[in-house]
């Protein structure tokens, strides 16, 4: 298998995020919208009403109730997983529809909304990523745990048998990090192309490609989060430094007060910015693996 090219593919990434901005935001505005009503009413649900007004609960500092700590605490709790998967389903969705327009199989895109077979395909390797890290951190625990017990039997190379654990441990880890990279890169766009999830031929674009994927994801997420830092650090940021700096060591009821309403101003403003961030980074990474996927796909076929 070939080698992505670098300079064609992190070129191409930020070309389709710029030159095709109206079809890229054409395609998450949508799904964008549902997520902020869903979370908005989530939140609203939580949210006592009267926390809205400035009344928040007084617990005695040194012996708080821990029923009443908890009271609060477990309605935010309970709707995480529903916020969590909200975010892998809208994600899935917001790479199928812009991994078709970066692989060419869609010309533009105005309004895309699906929960099609691809999405939930989507969903699933995002779904065997996490379960894959769980598992391997499991394994790698439970040998490290087991080498561990059995040293005690080896006292009198305990120094060697030590290395040997330290030793096969990185190796795992590496070996991990690996797999998971070359796997689940390419991944996302066989299942666009193939409608199915094509394990053995991502496992096979992503043969001798390591560190150019990983310097491909870090070049993209390092300028995505320096620019969408820096916009937070002058806006939001900024304001709620100088309202922190105005509280003091001892802030009054009414400083406290006045604090959290600066910062439920700027709650739209940061959730904006941040998903802006989120689209911008799946936008710029669907254009990297679709220019990377054409690449070696050409290579292949010209090949055979």
């Amino acid at each position: 298998m070939g080698k992505i090219p670098l300079e064609e593919t992190i070129g191409g990434a930020f070309k389709f995020f710029f030159v095709r901005i109206l079809s890229v935001l054409g395609t998450v505005w949508l799904p964008l919208l549902v997520t902020a009503a869903l979370f908005a009413g989530m939140i609203w649900l939580v949210v006592p009403h009267d926390w809205w007004l400035g009344k928040f609960p007084v617990f005695d500092q040194k012996h708080p109730d821990p029923e009443a700590v908890l009271a609060i605490i477990l309605p935010f709790l309970a709707v995480l997983p529903m916020m969590f998967v909200t975010m892998l389903v809208v994600d899935a969705m917001m790479s199928v529809g812009l991994l078709r327009l970066a692989l060419g199989l869609k010309k533009r895109c105005f309004v895309f909304f699906s929960l099609g077979a691809d999405v939930w395909r989507v969903v699933w390797t995002q779904v065997l990523v996490f379960l894959t890290l769980f598992a391997a951190e499991i394994a790698i625990v439970i040998f490290v745990l087991t080498a561990v017990g059995l040293g005690t039997l080896f006292k009198q190379h305990e120094g060697l048998w030590t290395t040997g654990i330290v030793i096969f441990t990185i190796a795992a880890i590496c070996f991990a990090i690996y797999a998971m990279v070359r796997l689940f890169f390419f991944l996302p766009a066989t299942v666009v192309v193939n409608h199915k999830i094509a394990f053995a031929k991502s496992w096979r674009l992503g043969r001798g490609n390591f560190w150019r994927i990983v310097l491909i994801s870090l070049v993209i997420g390092l300028a995505v989060s320096i620019a969408f830092g820096t916009v937070m650090d002058v806006t939001a940021a900024s304001v709620l430094g100088t309202s922190a700096g105005d509280l003091g060591e001892h802030p009054t009821h009414a400083q406290a007060l006045a604090f959290f309403h600066t910062f439920i101003r700027l709650v739209p403003m940061m959730f904006a910015i941040i998903a802006l961030e989120w689209v911008a980074n799946t936008a710029i990474m669907a254009g990297a693996v679709g220019t990377a996927y054409k690449a070696l796909t050409v290579k292949e076929e010209a090949a055979s």
